[in-house]
């Protein structure tokens, strides 16, 4: 192979992971003395290396799957095995456009297939089917505040591209928040919510988020990660103590999330956790519908092109730390 740009190699790689994918399914995994699971991985990074010349759309697409599996620790599914297989076909129509028009067109219909162009086509209708519209405003809640420009930056967005939401609210800051219009309620969470000026359902979010653009906060949904942190010792504790035998998922961090007062008081009165939200959503027995590395653009490294293509298509941006937070101001001030 001379060239880099090649859909053949993709589609190649793409057969292969196809293969190994099966061959992990049928027992050749973790603790087998042949373990095909890296075989599998490799196979869809290699077709990433070749998309990144290419198409950064399908890149992103086939990097954001990568990311689950390895999340999931290369465990295959047959339903994984499905969106590889969907990949191929797609990417086999892309080999074949003959024109700069045909490969626009059929690149837009691959992204939109799988949901590069946006999380409502994402999701394909899901959402509203399993989460109606809320039917009034949406507060905002502040879980903890004590970073004067994350918290800037996260405010702004909220006021610039949150529709239809409510008063904005912060439980507990460390710095003082006079140029903002928020109220700082000294309480913890469990406490807030049965108070009557909150709404009914509301949005839990932190300094750590902000919106890239405009969202409808009336049409929130919950969104989980497969990523499980030492830090949830704690939560994980009380679950078990609840009678909790599913599996936990980290719920906690990731997007500005939807909460109804009611319930959680129902589920968590006088319980404090660092992670109210992953042990509210395991409790209520959350679908685990949208993952968040289809969802939200998570920035815990200097910005890559895969992080870029997701910065341009996500709606909802999360950092992991303030040097995460200036990987991302210095992204965008370019």
């Amino acid at each position: 192979m001379d060239n880099m740009i090649c859909w053949d190699c993709v589609l190649k790689h793409l057969a292969g992971a196809l293969s190994y994918g099966k061959e992990v399914l049928s027992g050749h995994t973790r603790g087998a003395g042949l373990d095909h699971r890296v075989d599998f991985l490799g196979e869809l990074v290699n077709a990433e290396h070749h998309l990144e010349l290419m198409d950064r759309g399908v890149l992103n697409i086939v990097s954001n799957f990568r990311k689950e599996m390895q999340a999931k620790k290369g465990m295959v599914g047959i339903e994984d095995l499905a969106t590889v297989r969907r990949m191929y076909l797609k990417a086999e129509e892309l080999s074949g456009a003959t024109n700069e028009t045909q490969l626009r067109e059929t690149g837009n219909a691959f992204r939109s297939d799988f949901g590069a162009l946006n999380y409502e086509n994402r999701t394909g209708g899901k959402i509203t089917a399993l989460y109606p519209e809320y039917t009034g405003n949406l507060d905002v809640v502040y879980n903890f505040v004590d970073d004067y420009e994350q918290f800037k930056y996260s405010y702004e967005s909220i006021r610039k591209y949150a529709l239809n939401h409510g008063k904005i609210y912060v439980l507990k800051s460390e710095i003082d928040l006079t140029d903002f219009e928020v109220e700082t309620i000294g309480k913890s969470l469990s406490e807030f919510c049965a108070d009557e000026r909150l709404t009914e359902d509301f949005l839990l979010t932190g300094q750590n988020m902000a919106l890239l653009r405009e969202f409808d906060v009336r049409k929130s949904f919950p969104v989980f990660s497969y990523k499980v942190i030492k830090e949830m010792h704690e939560t994980m504790k009380f679950l078990k103590e609840k009678g909790y035998q599913g599996h936990i998922y980290l719920w906690d961090g990731i997007k500005q999330q939807p909460v109804n007062k009611s319930k959680y008081l129902e589920l968590m009165k006088e319980v404090e956790t660092d992670h109210p939200l992953t042990a509210y959503y395991s409790l209520k027995n959350e679908e685990k519908s949208f993952n968040a590395q289809n969802i939200v653009c998570h920035i815990d490294r200097p910005v890559c092109c895969s992080t870029k293509s997701m910065l341009k298509n996500s709606c909802f941006v999360t950092w992991q730390n303030a040097d995460c937070f200036r990987y991302l101001t210095d992204f965008i001030k370019k």
